[in-house]
């Protein structure tokens, strides 16, 4: 009797996906057209010559910016792919760039000296998204006070770096009456918008919002860019007004007492308790706006009654 055994064998072939891009073809023609296209996208540039005799492919009319001459890619363009495709009489040279940036906007242009000089141009626009908005501003407590003659002012400003086509800037939350607004295009493409106003009731918990539009060429067929940012919400009060919870206290038994010092300011966690001479029995402890006493078991608590007056500062 034979021994044996099996083994089985599997042997899997595995499919192998590839991603394809779809291109933006653009044609150089003797009349300059523009063609918009959205920044890191793929773009061929497509120039039709002559079989026989050779073309210049070069950016913005200057001969430092030669890319191709004598069918062949120059060295110092490496960020271009460039092949040729023969059709019937004629060769179609094909620049491509395979993700577009807004450093490679502008006039392009193919060259054929011989037989007779036949130039073709077109003008790349990338488009590309301004930043995301930054509301800044020196005022760290959003909550404003007025005395007799004296009326503090709200002042902030909004910072985007533009993109293209340009975008708008404006500003809501609080009536235009009130508001002083100002919005400046500032160099390398940055947008400031600057706005201050007097506080009044009326912004009371209003929320200020730089809002950042763009709308896209309609060849595109893209939905506008809308980003924004805002400042804290406001409030206004004609005095500034501290208080201490609870307001009057009496202890009975030994324990622990719990003090909050607030304000109509808002957030209150930089305070100074200003407390007098403890007596013996009775310890404290502080955090940011709450104050503790611990009342122990002591005779000195015993009998007469002892009053404690307790200050908070901001």
């Amino acid at each position: 009797m034979g021994v044996h055994c099996a083994t089985t064998l599997s042997i899997i072939f595995g499919l192998l996906t590839f991603k394809s891009r779809m291109a933006n073809v653009f044609y150089f023609g003797t009349s300059e057209m523009t063609y918009n296209v959205i920044e890191g996208t793929l773009v061929q540039l497509s120039c039709t010559a002559k079989e026989e005799y050779p073309v210049i492919i070069y950016r913005d009319m200057e001969s430092d910016h030669e890319i191709v001459r004598n069918w062949t890619l120059l060295p110092q363009t490496s960020v271009y792919d460039y092949k040729m495709m023969p059709d019937e009489t004629d060769v179609i040279h094909i620049l491509t760039i395979q993700n577009v940036n807004r450093t490679q906007s502008g006039s392009y242009g193919c060259l054929q000296t011989e037989p007779n000089l036949d130039q073709k141009t077109l003008i790349l626009q990338v488009i590309y998204q301004p930043s995301q908005p930054t509301c800044e501003t020196g005022f760290h407590l959003f909550t404003m006070f007025t005395t007799e003659k004296i009326m503090s002012q709200f002042e902030g400003k909004c910072v985007v770096t533009d993109g293209y086509p340009p975008a708008e800037m404006s500003f809501s939350g609080i009536p235009n009456l009130l508001l002083n607004a100002n919005i400046i295009h500032l160099p390398e493409r940055k947008l400031e918008g600057s706005l201050s106003f007097l506080p009044s009731v009326t912004v009371n918990n209003s929320a200020v919002s730089c809002i950042v539009r763009q709308d896209y060429p309609s060849d595109l067929n893209l939905q506008s860019y809308e980003k924004s940012c805002s400042f804290e919400p406001f409030q206004f009060w004609k005095t500034f007004e501290v208080w201490i919870t609870p307001l009057n206290l009496t202890v009975h038994r030994p324990g622990d007492v719990s003090f909050i010092c607030s304000s109509n300011a808002g957030s209150t966690s930089e305070v100074s308790w200003l407390l007098p001479k403890l007596p013996s029995g009775v310890s404290h402890t502080e955090r940011n706006n709450n104050l503790t006493l611990h009342v122990q078991q002591a005779e000195t608590l015993v009998g007469k009654p002892i009053v404690l007056t307790l200050e908070c500062r901001l």
